[in-house]
């Protein structure tokens, strides 16, 4: 809805469906999280079919910006859509997983972390620390 008063404003350009990509990067790279995810949003009820990198730019903004449920959704997405990223977006996921404080979802957690484990990406042994104090 703001996006859409926005666009009638003249304050953001209504983006055709093969300007999403371009659009949501900008966003993301931007730290501008909230407009990527309602962008995203967008794109998919359209049937917009959005490349690799412009997932993997939302996951490390979602994840820098410490959004990890918007993150671990996106994630699921990446892997049901098949869709391959490069390290290092997997690895400021797996970052953000290992820094914040488990609560109720410890358990779904640690699925992506074993996940991400058999895609062969490891993460910083600063991160495994963190990850371990938070199980004693």
């Amino acid at each position: 809805m703001i996006m859409h008063i926005m666009m009638k404003k003249k304050l953001m350009p209504v983006p055709l469906s093969s300007e999403y990509d371009h659009v949501i990067r900008k966003f993301s790279d931007s730290e501008k999280t909230y407009a990527a995810g309602m962008l995203f949003k967008r794109a998919e009820d359209e049937g917009a079919i959005l490349k690799g990198t412009t997932l993997g730019c939302m996951l490390r903004a979602f994840s820098k910006g410490g959004r990890v449920r918007e993150a671990m959704s996106l994630y699921s997405t990446i892997l049901q859509k098949g869709v391959v990223l490069g390290k290092s977006y997997y690895q400021a996921f797996a970052g953000v997983l290992c820094q914040k404080n488990p609560s109720e979802e410890v358990n779904k957690i640690m699925v992506v972390h074993d996940e991400i484990l058999k895609m062969g990406l490891k993460p910083s042994r600063k991160t495994y620390k963190s990850l371990i104090t938070v199980f004693r």
